[in-house]
């Protein structure tokens, strides 16, 4: 690969090539801003965001639609949403069938994970105890 493109206008020093530049600057220790072609170049940073997003959104809603009370934090919630992601794309693609290429463990969107979520909110309680009163049973 060439290092150079040629004079630049009339000025004696030649410009460098966009790919040599950015190897410069990675040598000296700078990283590239983030911008849409860094989420094309590494499409999990962009899958890992989703799933974050998507934890926090379909977690909370879950403990909001499921009555009783959870002592989990947030970062219990996030977790909560994001196997509830794939509880739900499970769930999706043995109702539906599709994506047989992506395989059945793969994340869901909203309405998905917010379903997966309920049900892996039902599933953490039961094993746990959780969502019961503690005490003295009235019969």
């Amino acid at each position: 690969m060439k290092e150079t493109l040629g004079k630049s206008m009339g000025v004696g020093r030649p410009r460098l090539a966009p790919a040599v530049c950015r190897e410069k600057v990675r040598r000296a220790g700078f990283r590239e801003p983030l911008t849409k072609q860094t989420y094309e170049r590494d499409p999990l940073l962009g899958f890992i965001i989703y799933l974050i997003i998507i934890g926090i959104i379909a977690g909370y809603l879950a403990r909001l639609l499921v009555p009783g009370r959870d002592d989990i934090g947030f970062a219990r919630t996030v977790v909560l949403g994001i196997v509830g992601s794939f509880i739900g794309g499970f769930l999706g693609y043995l109702i539906f069938g599709e994506d047989f290429g992506e395989g059945g463990l793969q994340a869901s969107g909203i309405i998905g994970s917010l379903i997966g979520a309920i049900i892996a909110l039902l599933i953490y309680r039961a094993m746990n105890g959780a969502g019961t009163p503690k005490g003295p049973s009235r019969r």
